[in-house]
């Protein structure tokens, strides 16, 4: 199977070499080139780039850098879907774990710098980086280099300001504003992400010229994608997987991170299952942990913005209760299907949590459609042995492999878009956590004493402040 998609490339019309393969002894062997190799490995949530990644780095002697704006964070680790403690002891990771969720933002300019930092570190030591993420600017940034944007200019900070008041929170009319200055900026933005808007505009009314068109630090432009002129022999996948399958597996995956799925025929305790879901996990990040909620924190990622507007919805609904309406006179909680409006709110909850993931997934392919420099990996069992074939070539292989490649990899891309008709009639199916099942019950209940915990924690002026901070309500 490992050379299977050799062959096939070699039986393409007008490819006439083979790409050296030289896999890595067991005692290790060094990486040389005329410029250090460097794999970076993006794709849309859920595809398997870990799993890829994973088995890449046992092949050719790598080290996971984490390219993922939301595993930097301590204790954002449900909804961050990070590494298990054995993937941890399998394969060597970086940049886990090294912010505080309780502080500033760390910023795409903070990852670049710390991640090349931490390629060094791994080339010194004659392993092979291997950069695994799908943050959109973390990785672009990491490649290319920063764009030189200016620091932030007060003047222009306040005329923006201004503008935006005028609007009045009206996303779609402040949007707007930015398409008439900076169309493609705009085009890229999550809905409300009000901070990366503003800071848009105050680029282009600093310097007169749109953030997507400013030069890179290096000097080289924005639609530059020839890997030449770049500082390391760079060799870009972008794992990639039908539209229909992947959103089947993001619609799972959200179901175990609410609720880690579990035998039901076990009677072992159910609070085990608990302490792995997100619910537990935010509730506690937000009353014990100091997780900052704004519009720059980690808050606002996705999974978990959309569990804190559900508890925190939840936690105002019950302040008006006593603590009674929740226990039963022996001081125990009970476990029932709950009320129609706490299991209808839930269902809301997660279905606006699968569809979101849905969402960025696709908003990571339309990113990487434009990315010339990514060569499209179909993702599947095979995926880490085709990857660790387009790392072991030279560069001049590389090269007149991507060539030859060039008009199946546009095929490839076109076929993402085309399969987005067909996504017009996609329906979620439920795998776990069914409707009026078990498991949902206990989820329910999961939730409500999740939002209980909040409500008798927090103040109902607290309450309302992140509420309005989380839905961007000015």
């Amino acid at each position: 199977m490992r050379y299977a998609f050799i062959r096939m490339i070699m039986s393409c019309p007008g490819f006439n070499s083979r790409p050296s393969i030289q896999h890595a002894s067991p005692s290790g062997s060094k990486i040389t080139a005329s410029r250090p190799k460097v794999l970076v490995l993006a794709g849309p949530t859920a595809v398997g780039k870990s799993a890829a990644a994973l088995k890449l780095c046992q092949l050719v002697r790598g080290e996971i850098i984490s390219a993922d704006s939301v595993q930097i964070y301590k204790s954002l680790n449900v909804g961050a879907n990070k590494p298990s403690e054995e993937e941890l002891n399998l394969v060597p990771h970086h940049m886990l774990d090294i912010a505080d969720p309780s502080c500033d933002e760390y910023t795409a300019g903070d990852f670049y710098r710390a991640a090349r930092d931490t390629v060094r570190d791994v080339l010194h030591r004659e392993m092979l980086p291997v950069v695994v993420g799908g943050t959109m600017m973390y990785v672009r940034w990491f490649v290319y280099g920063r764009p030189a944007t200016p620091r932030s200019d007060m003047k222009a900070k306040q005329k923006v300001s201004e503008a935006l008041k005028s609007v009045r929170g009206d996303w779609d009319a402040a949007l707007a504003l930015l398409a008439q200055r900076d169309p493609k900026r705009a085009a890229m933005l999550f809905r409300n992400d009000w901070y990366r808007l503003g800071r848009a505009l105050e680029i282009v009314e600093t310097t007169g010229t749109p953030m997507t068109e400013m030069p890179l630090q290096g000097g080289a432009p924005q639609t530059h994608y020839s890997g030449d002129a770049l500082d390391y022999d760079f060799r870009c996948v972008f794992l990639y997987d039908d539209r229909i399958p992947l959103n089947r597996r993001i619609d799972e995956r959200c179901e175990d991170m609410i609720l880690p799925r579990r035998d039901l025929a076990q009677q072992d305790d159910w609070e085990q299952c608990f302490e792995k879901s997100m619910l537990t996990e935010v509730s506690e990040l937000l009353r014990c942990r100091g997780l900052r909620v704004s519009s720059t924190s980690p808050a606002f990622a996705i999974g978990y913005r959309q569990t804190i507007t559900y508890l925190v919805a939840r936690a105002i609904a019950k302040q008006g209760k006593t603590v009674e309406d929740d226990t039963r006179a022996d001081g125990q909680e009970t476990v029932s299907s709950g009320s129609n409006d706490d299991v209808l709110a839930f269902r809301s909850f997660l279905e606006g949590f699968q569809s979101a993931t849905r969402g960025y997934a696709r908003a990571q392919a339309k990113w990487f459609r434009k990315e010339m420099l990514f060569h499209w990996v179909k993702a599947g069992a095979s995926a880490g042995d085709v990857v660790a074939n387009i790392v072991q070539m030279t560069e001049s292989e590389y090269k007149q492999f991507r060539e030859q490649s060039e008009a199946d990899q546009l095929e490839r891309r076109q076929s993402i878009v085309e399969q987005g008709k067909a996504m017009k009639r996609y329906v979620t199916k439920k795998e776990w956590l069914i409707n009026d099942s078990i498991a949902e019950a206990r989820a329910v209940f999961l939730a409500e004493r999740c939002a209980s915990d909040l409500a008798s924690s927090k103040s109902a002026d607290d309450l309302d402040n992140i509420r309005r901070t989380i839905l961007c309500i000015k």
